[in-house]
C-alpha cells in the first residue's frame, strides 16, 4: 500500500462557441495505491483526490473569475523501475465564480478521462519521488450543468509527489 501527498501546477481551457477561457493555478491532494508485483514492474489500482483553484488568465482589477473545487479519480497505474503510466476516470465538481463588473456563479459536474506518465525515483525501501504530466478531459453537458451549450474542459498539469510505502511482506 502506498500513500502520496501531491502538488500540481495546472493549466486548463474550456472550449465552446466564441472565446476560449484559459485558467491556471494549483492543485493539492493525496493519492493511495495498491501495487502488485516487483519494483521493476508493478501494476495496481489507485485513488486520487485533489483540491483545485484556477484563476482565469484574463483576470484584471475590474473582473476576476476563479474555478475551484475537487477532482476524485479512481484508476490504474503501471510502474517500471524508473517510470510510471496511469489511466483514470476522474469526477469533477467545480464552482466557477465571477466577481467585478459581471457577477455570477456556476457549478460544473462531469466524469472524464485522465492520462498520466512520469519518472519515478526510489529514494529508499519505503520512499519514492515522482514527477510527471497529467492530462484531463471532461465533457460539460448542459443537461447536467448550469450552462446553455455543451463545453469541453481540457487541462494538463505538472505533478510532483512523494510516495510512502506502508511496510508489508510485498514492500520490496
Amino acid at each position: 500500500l502506498h500513500l502520496s501527498p501531491l502538488a500540481k501546477y495546472s493549466q486548463a481551457s474550456i472550449f465552446g462557441q466564441g472565446t476560449v477561457p484559459s485558467y491556471k493555478g494549483t492543485e493539492y491532494g493525496a493519492n493511495i495505491e495498491y501495487l502488485i508485483g516487483p519494483r521493476d514492474f508493478s501494476i495496481g489500482p489507485y485513488f486520487e483526490l485533489t483540491s483545485v483553484t484556477l484563476d482565469n488568465t484574463a483576470n484584471n482589477s475590474a473582473q476576476k473569475e476563479i474555478l475551484s473545487g475537487t477532482v476524485a479519480t479512481p484508476g490504474l497505474k503501471i510502474y517500471t523501475t524508473y517510470t510510471f503510466l496511469k489511466i483514470g476516470a476522474p469526477q469533477m465538481n467545480f464552482k466557477d465564480k465571477a466577481t467585478g463588473t459581471i457577477t455570477n456563479s456556476k457549478t460544473f459536474k462531469s466524469n472524464g478521462l485522465q492520462l498520466g506518465a512520469g519518472l519515478n525515483y526510489q529514494l529508499s525501501d519505503y520512499i519514492a519521488a515522482s514527477a510527471g504530466l497529467d492530462i484531463q478531459y471532461f465533457k460539460l453537458d448542459p443537461n447536467d450543468n448550469d450552462i446553455a451549450q455543451r463545453l469541453d474542459y481540457m487541462s494538463y498539469a505538472f505533478v510532483i509527489s512523494l510516495r510512502f510505502t506502508v511496510p508489508s511482506k510485498s514492500a520490496k
